[in-house]
């Protein structure tokens, strides 16, 4: 490999260049164009055409084939995973819906042990930072991180708070 500015150069295989001379054909064999869709110089694409065209225009059904069984792996994987995604959302609605009910509801919050409901927590908190905002958004210049560990100090600290409280109740109410 050749190195350049401390960056390593990358060489497209064979194969590869003749996938793309097939999009230089598909392109009406417009260079900019092509150049731009793969993020080559458009002189790596005139380099390639020198040197390659001969061999796509001798194999251009192979390499046809070729492309259309990578674009329906690719179509394929986008609907797997639409699929998966479909899934993972109707898994996590439940899940979110039934942690919305456990939270709710104050007889069922006390059969989660301190632990239990830290997990939980834990596992919820980065969610609603990222997405729902719910901490320093008075501070932009805060990383998610940040964001996600004072949420979770924050609920933590509630929680500690209202479970002192609901001891301390508890305890005066076992006095009487």
């Amino acid at each position: 490999m050749v190195i350049i500015e401390n960056r390593k150069r990358q060489y497209a295989d064979r194969d590869t260049i003749l996938r793309h001379l097939n999009l230089l054909e598909t392109n009406d064999m417009n260079i900019s164009v092509t150049a731009r869709e793969i993020g080559k110089d458009r002189s790596t694409i005139y380099r390639w055409k020198k040197q390659y065209w001969q061999e796509y225009l001798d194999n251009k059904k192979k390499i046809n084939e070729q492309v259309r069984d990578i674009e329906t792996v690719k179509l394929y994987t986008v609907k797997e995973f639409e699929e998966l995604k479909d899934i993972f959302t109707k898994v996590l609605r439940l899940a979110l819906n039934r942690m919305i009910e456990i939270l709710s509801d104050p007889e069922l919050l006390k059969t989660l042990s301190h632990k239990e409901l830290i997990q939980l927590i834990s596992v919820a908190s980065p969610y609603c930072v990222e997405k729902v905002g719910l901490a320093g958004a008075d501070n932009p210049a805060e990383t998610m991180e940040e964001k996600n560990n004072a949420f979770v100090q924050n609920i933590v600290q509630q929680l500690n708070v209202k479970g002192i409280k609901n001891m301390r109740n508890n305890y005066k109410q076992n006095q009487v």
